[in-house]
């Protein structure tokens, strides 16, 4: 499961470093993957077990459900 405070945490090392793809470890031993379009304009995060991303969304959609204060959620 991705808490959101570990995903955050993660978005901001992935950023600082310019990366469009990062491998991280959350709690537990999992990892997750964040992947960045070339051109910037999206950022995916999932578990780095999954293959199948079809379902994925931009993290800003993720970001939204829990509440953010920008949009609205």
């Amino acid at each position: 499961m991705l808490r959101p405070h570990e995903v955050l945490a993660s978005l901001y090392r992935h950023a600082q470093g310019g990366l469009l793809v990062s491998v991280q470890e959350i709690s537990g031993g999992a990892t997750i993957r964040i992947t960045t379009a070339d051109d910037r304009t999206a950022t995916i995060v999932a578990l780095a077990v999954e293959n199948d991303l079809s379902d994925a969304g931009a993290i800003e959609a993720w970001i939204c459900t829990y509440g953010c204060r920008t949009c609205g959620g």
